[in-house]
């Protein structure tokens, strides 16, 4: 049924999954490469995408090898293509609206990523609130239980400011800001990320959260970054805000 492909599809990392797999079959290991999961997190969403006979599974020995199943996603595109003449309008309207974007200044992506996806014993609503109250994001925005955050803005709206000042033990600081370009609350969250150091790498963070049995599963994606080394750093720091975090909704 389309509806089951498109409830496969709704998930980021399954859609990557996908995508990676329109190359050609390949193993668990090699689908799965550079997705800062689990191995049960992955597990849980290649299921997802057999159960709706997206995905197939052929093993060999100890080798898992998968293949995308086109035919199963030919409801779903033969409901899209019944969208046509709708989606035709919609892009006229994108069209215009590139059209006069035209010659505005856009930060070149580097494609260097961060992938975290991490479980909170909390609401959707207490985990989105926790990312954009000020008060709240003063209680854990920072890498370590001796640093702190003295300043937190948030302008809630689309076009808003954001931005955090976050204090180690030693006095030093670290600033970082961003815009908000989408608020769908409490489901998707995504906000471009300047850090004060490095002014000319406009960074994107994009937030899902997906509240299931008293939990909420948060997939963090920070793309944009300018270099690996940068990429490392950042990842190591966001894991370590996202530990201050479990430990403030856990209490």
């Amino acid at each position: 049924m389309a509806n089951d492909a498109f409830r496969a599809l709704a998930h980021p990392l399954r859609r990557d999954i996908v995508e990676r797999l329109s190359g050609g079959v390949a193993t668990v290991g090699e689908v799965s490469r550079e997705f800062d999961v689990s191995k049960p997190t992955i597990s849980r969403h290649l299921k997802m995408l057999e159960q709706a006979r997206v995905v197939s599974r052929v093993i060999d020995g100890r080798t898992h090898r998968l293949a995308l199943r086109p035919e199963a996603l030919a409801e779903a595109s033969d409901w899209i293509e019944t969208q046509r003449e709708r989606w035709e309008r919609l892009f006229d309207v994108v069209g215009e609206y590139l059209e006069e974007r035209k010659g505005a200044t856009v930060t070149e992506k580097s494609g260097h990523v961060v992938r975290i996806e991490r479980s909170f014993a909390a609401s959707a609503e207490q985990v989105f609130d926790a990312w954009t109250s000020p008060e709240v994001m003063r209680r854990w925005f920072h890498p370590a239980p001796d640093w702190e955050t003295p300043d937190a803005e948030v302008d809630l709206r689309v076009g808003g400011k954001v931005r955090v000042v976050m204090r180690r033990p030693d006095g030093r600081e670290f600033e970082a800001q961003g815009e908000y370009t989408l608020i769908d609350r409490p489901h998707r969250l995504v906000m471009t990320w300047t850090f004060q150091d490095d002014p000319s790498n406009e960074q994107l963070i994009e937030l899902s959260f997906s509240e299931s049995e008293g939990s909420t599963a948060v997939l963090m994606v920070n793309s944009g970054i300018s270099t690996d080394e940068r990429r490392d750093s950042q990842g190591e720091g966001w894991r370590r805000c996202l530990d201050e975090l479990e430990r403030l909704l856990a209490g």
